[in-house]
């Protein structure tokens, strides 16, 4: 597998007796220039590419987010893919933010894993991670590896490194204008904000997917002093998901705590896509969609069927005719001289209402509201629709829906449909 060779590259760096920093460097850019050529040998293994996104920090450099490429292979295993990142090379051990401004560092093509990125965003930054799916037919596929791989022999090719302008994201958008692959020529230059230009360009079919952090967990588990506290009380804290992911990764845990949660998982035989919020994709759909209805979990495929729904791009439309799903409308408004802005749901007894905020397309200023009984029924706290359970009310007055259920929101100028979404 390409994982045994990158995390063997990646872990000799850590051993190695560097005299100095830059020294440490030097030895690192001649490691990640060998697993380059890994990858490249392998380059007839890969089925498709994302984007990944790590979500923004509070330091000045990671303001925007930063942006890497996910070369997806043919194991059906997301853990060892690689990721290309394209970063500053610095030689100081303090990175200046003030010379990345005026191009005063090259370009390096750094190499790791998705775990290993995983490992770094997620669980040490506490960093969402968001994936893009990018949808090309093989000959684009092959154009856009071309064209990637030109840039990962010789990166001076890609000029220096600008915060601003020739970034992580940047380098990467223009390979893919460069590969032909996409029908504007405009590079863009924040990470966070690529999902318009993924849909601007028509390179995905599906929504955004979140590899969520575990911020609230972890800080959950330090305020309960979760090695104190009886197994009683871990079990009535923390969902099993929760406890996977603690007994995977907190090193702080105790051996008896370790021990207990070993036993109790392991009667669980869970989803360790679940546990760390991967939705895979089968390798087919990065360039064949007509598989979906029989690939995607019955979530992902749900998500992927309102999200063409609600898209304002049209691209996006053509691809609903293949799947099989139940549309309900539930509220429509048509012709409205107000126009649509938000939503909210409110409880009043047993019924659910739709509070929908309007504004005058007249005016920025004036508001208005409209309150709509919904063919809901809720027991507890439990929603039901057409006598089935259809989601959870929380104590916000949203609605989690369940695994069968969605809600799609679709709306233009002036008009507005909410309708229930099922397989």
């Amino acid at each position: 597998m390409i994982l045994k060779f990158l995390f063997i590259f990646t872990c000799l760096i850590q051993i190695a007796e560097a005299k100095d920093f830059s020294d440490l460097v030097d030895q690192y850019v001649k490691i990640n220039q060998e697993k380059i050529k890994i990858v490249d040998a392998n380059r007839h293994r890969l089925k498709g590419v994302e984007i990944i996104i790590a979500d923004k920090a509070d330091s000045l450099a990671s303001r925007f987010g930063h942006g890497m490429l996910r070369l997806i292979d043919d194991d059906s295993t997301w853990v060892n893919d690689a990721v290309i990142s394209f970063s500053a090379l610095s030689y100081e051990e303090n990175y200046s933010l003030r010379r990345s401004l005026v191009g005063g560092y090259t370009i390096i093509p750094q190499v790791m894993t998705m775990f290993e990125y995983w490992n770094m965003y997620t669980k040490d930054e506490e960093r969402n991670l968001k994936r893009y799916v990018i949808n090309l037919d093989q000959r684009s596929l092959n154009q856009l590896l071309n064209t990637l791989f030109k840039y990962l022999d010789d990166p001076k090719k890609l000029d220096n490194y600008t915060f601003l302008s020739n970034n992580c994201i940047a380098v990467i958008t223009k390979i893919f204008i460069e590969a032909g692959v996409t029908k504007s020529k405009k590079t863009r230059k924040i990470p966070t904000s690529i999902g318009p230009w993924i849909e601007q360009n028509e390179l995905t079919l599906y929504p955004e997917f979140v590899m969520k952090n575990y911020k609230s967990v972890n800080e959950k588990a330090k305020a309960l002093n979760i090695n104190q506290i009886s197994k009683e009380e871990l079990l009535e804290h923390f969902t099993a998901q929760e406890l996977n992911y603690i007994y995977l990764n907190n090193n702080e845990l105790s051996e008896e705590k370790v021990d207990f949660l070993a036993a109790y998982l392991k009667t669980l035989a869970l989803d360790l896509d679940q546990t760390y919020s991967f939705n895979p994709i089968a390798q087919t759909l990065y360039s064949d969609y007509q598989k979906e209805q029989l690939l995607l979990k019955k979530s992902d495929l749900l998500d992927t069927i309102v999200y063409r729904l609600e898209n304002k791009n049209q691209y996006l439309k053509k691809y609903l005719k293949h799947l099989n799903f139940k549309t309900d409308t539930l509220v429509s408004l048509k012709n409205q001289a107000w126009n649509y802005r938000s939503y909210q749901f409110k409880r009043s007894h047993d019924e659910i209402y739709l509070v929908i905020e309007l504004r005058d397309n007249n005016s920025l200023q004036d508001f208005s509201e409209e309150t709509i009984r919904m063919p809901f029924q809720v027991k507890g706290n439990k929603v039901f629709f057409q006598g089935k359970m259809a989601g959870l009310l929380t104590d916000s007055n949203t609605i989690e829906f369940m695994a069968d259920y969605r809600l799609a929101v679709q709306k233009d100028s002036r008009n507005v449909e909410f309708k229930m979404i099922s397989l």
